[in-house]
């Protein structure tokens, strides 16, 4: 027996109903279970949006003309919030990102819906997303990778009901929100062809999205004296360093293919697909082929910045909503039946138990001490220490200056240094560096480093100037080590008296280094 219009329309609406509750439930325990961390980095923005708030500069240092940070929009969303509601600047981000993600995950499944014609393909969309502790760990940790998700994911919404105005409003905002936002306009390019088979019709939305990158730019030079954020020329290797970067982006790719298998592995049927492409709706090849441009320029751009440091693969799951739209677009494409391409969420379910488990039953746990102990330990000790001159130098710079908002604070990384920046030596991943810079012409009152390492190279003489004290267990040149500029003993020797001194003698030529602990010296100059 046939069931009635009513019946079959009862039906689908509780299908529909069915699915969207499987994807609210499975962000729900995700978020509730993975155990969410603001990182370090994230801080910086943090500092720079609290001084454009309080002080109208966006700067780490008050009165210095630096852009450290190259997630304009973000940091101009939490000066607002801020300057409106005066709320904690890490939870606030954290909020922010859990309202982010789920319109990132609503837009997903309706692209899904709407290419298919069937809820459980956009169910699966937005699960292969919705289940992947990793996704939402990278999405949530106090950076932009929640607001440029859920941008790029109506992109891709916009790009399907070709809105290509709105297109390019979506790629201004990208590029506010990280400067490769831009590129996209070369897989939209494509879009368009595929879509109406004129390119003419992307003009207006090129239009606008230029208009937004040269107003940034032009705002960059005014206000900082180059065109591009500081930590960009920071991370911009000489053409000799090509190897290393690519070898570091290729095993950053591995990295990420060993933990999101599932999201490559229907790329396997792309050729398949291929063959189909010219029996493909419009749409579906014009998303298909916007898709896999951004993938390609994503790649490429792992290759330029020798893969990412920060944790959960952000570089390329900040991208998630193409990762998941091309899988289950090859796949439906492919001829698969949604009910086998569901098996794909047995990766990122097993994922989430293994990080629930992890987290020993711990729910819904924001962790907002990025610097980990050596900096929270350090960032303690040093409040109420500091003279209005001081500047201190850190490592990891985010945490500990954030927390200490009226000193001023040197990167040794180059980030928020306009001198490393164009002259350090690169430091693949990180930015550049010049301890002897640092040590010798910066001369802050602290240094902190989260390895000894940097120390290699600096002459005695520098070195001679600090006394230089170990945080935690003596691990040769992965000691956390502080240094203290010789005239500011008679304060800061006392706060950091527990720590023992240790002596750092390089060995020439093979620049072997021992740490040699010494007897603590309660706080007297060597």
């Amino acid at each position: 027996m046939n069931p009635t219009p009513e019946r079959a329309a009862r039906a689908y609406g509780e299908h529909r109903a069915a699915f969207i509750a499987a994807v609210s439930a499975a962000y729900a325990i995700n978020v509730c279970g993975s155990g969410l961390s603001v990182i370090d980095d994230a801080f910086i923005t943090f500092r720079h949006a609290t001084n454009f708030a309080e002080h109208g500069q966006l700067v780490l240092n008050l009165g210095e003309r630096v852009e450290g940070i190259t997630n304009l929009l973000w940091a101009l969303v939490l000066a607002g919030v801020y300057r409106l509601f005066a709320t904690p600047m890490a939870e606030t981000a954290v909020v922010l990102s859990l309202l982010a993600v789920p319109w990132a995950l609503l837009r997903v499944y309706q692209i899904g819906l709407r290419l298919t014609g069937k809820d459980a393909w956009g169910a699966l969309a937005a699960l292969l997303l919705a289940l992947n502790p990793h996704f939402i760990l990278a999405s949530t940790n106090g950076l932009e990778t929640g607001l440029f998700c859920a941008l790029l994911a109506e992109l891709c919404y916009r790009v399907v009901r070709q809105h290509y105005s709105a297109c390019g409003v979506l790629i201004g905002l990208l590029f506010l929100t990280r400067p490769e936002g831009a590129l996209l306009l070369v897989p939209l390019l494509l879009a368009v062809r595929l879509a109406t088979g004129r390119s003419s019709r992307a003009w207006p939305a090129v239009a606008i999205a230029c208009a937004v990158v040269l107003g940034a730019t032009a705002f960059r030079y005014l206000s900082y004296g180059q065109p591009l954020p500081n930590s960009i020329v920071a991370k911009s290797y000489p053409f000799a360093q090509t190897p290393e970067l690519v070898l570091g982006g290729l095993k950053y790719c591995v990295g990420f293919a060993a933990v999101n298998g599932y999201l490559l592995l229907p790329l396997g049927a792309l050729l398949a697909y291929l063959a189909r492409l010219k029996s493909a709706p419009s749409s579906s090849k014009a998303l298909l082929g916007f898709c896999v441009t951004t993938l390609t320029l994503i790649w490429l751009v792992a290759m330029r910045n020798g893969g990412d440091w920060m944790p959960h693969h952000r570089l390329f799951l900040q991208y998630g909503p193409i990762w998941s739209l091309t899988a289950i677009l090859v796949l439906s494409e492919a001829g698969w039946h949604a009910r086998w391409a569901a098996l794909l969420c047995l990766w990122p379910l097993a994922l989430l138990t293994n990080t629930v488990i992890g987290n020993r039953g711990h729910f819904f746990r924001i962790d907002t001490n990025a610097g980990g102990e050596f900096y929270a330990e350090a960032t303690r000790r040093l409040k109420g220490q500091l003279r209005a001159e001081d500047v201190v130098s850190a490592e990891a710079i985010g945490y500990i200056s954030f927390h200490l908002p009226s000193t001023r604070f040197h990167d040794p990384l180059g980030l928020n240094d306009a001198y490393i920046a164009r002259h350090g030596t690169p430091a693949i991943r990180f930015g550049k560096e010049d301890p002897v810079y640092t040590l010798a012409v910066v001369a802050p009152a602290v240094a902190l480093w989260q390895t000894g390492s940097h120390l290699w190279r600096v002459p005695r003489a520098v070195l001679g100037n600090y006394q230089i004290r170990r945080f935690g267990p003596d691990v040769g040149w992965h000691s956390n080590l502080v240094c203290l500029r010789k005239d500011r003993l008679p304060t800061l020797a006392q706060a950091f008296a527990d720590w023992p001194i240790v002596d750092v003698t390089p060995t020439v030529p093979s620049f072997v280094v021992h740490l040699n602990a010494s007897k603590v010296a309660d706080g007297a100059a060597r």
